[in-house]
């Protein structure tokens, strides 16, 4: 299954997160979706979500970040998460 996800279309409600855990860790936890939605307030002016997905970037500044080395880069040039590595410090976010 993939998420198709649309910022424009976010009302921040957290459901993507949720279906992509469920589908690929069969668990109920936000903390292992590979996306997030971030809400964003502007004060005065409007309330809105983004959603960040990997982009497999070719110099990815969340593998540098990453104080554990739990995101790593593969043979194949895929960017990976070692889960027992990972403290979910969110420097990577």
């Amino acid at each position: 299954m993939r998420i198709v996800a649309f910022s424009f279309k976010c009302s921040g409600c957290h459901i993507c997160e949720q279906a992509c855990a469920f589908q690929h860790f069969n668990v109920q936890n936000f903390a292992k979706a590979r996306l997030r939605v971030r809400t964003i307030v502007e004060p005065g002016k409007a309330v809105y979500h983004v959603i960040n997905l990997c982009r497999q970037c070719e110099d990815p500044p969340c593998v540098k970040s990453c104080p554990t080395g739990a995101l790593y880069r593969t043979e194949g040039g895929i960017i990976r998460l070692d889960e027992s590595r990972c403290t979910g410090c969110m420097e990577c976010a």
